[in-house]
């Protein structure tokens, strides 16, 4: 009785540690479209070049996101400096830029001028 619980629990704890084993060697699973031929790296580096930010400029992007429409894919990127707000379309077959904006962010420390009765105006 005690060997067949010994070998359970054995047999348990290996096919466990397989599977823990087996779990961290996979790299995922990768999909792959022939009418997407720019990765999202490409189009980031497209996207800053075609908006002139410069390496040294502090970017967050807070939006990349692969999208179909009319039968044609495009990546939609928003991102902001310290001053502006991008918004990026950009062809996902060829590269090129398919509309873009931008805008002048409003900042903190122009707001804060005054005090709270200041600035509502009381």
């Amino acid at each position: 009785m005690k060997n067949k619980i010994l070998r359970i629990v054995l047999t348990g704890m290996a096919i466990f540690t397989i599977g823990i084993f087996a779990e961290g060697s996979k790299k995922g699973v990768k999909f792959t479209n022939p009418n997407v031929k720019i990765s999202t790296g490409k189009a980031k580096e497209i996207m800053l070049q075609h908006a002139g930010i410069h390496l040294g400029q502090k970017v967050r992007i807070t939006k990349i996101m692969l999208q179909k429409e009319n039968r044609k894919y495009f990546y939609v990127i928003e991102f902001f400096t310290e001053d502006k707000k991008y918004k990026y379309n950009i062809d996902a077959g060829k590269g090129n830029v398919l509309n873009f904006s931008q805008e002048n962010r409003k900042r903190a420390e122009n707001k804060s001028k005054g005090t709270f009765w200041d600035i509502i105006g009381i």
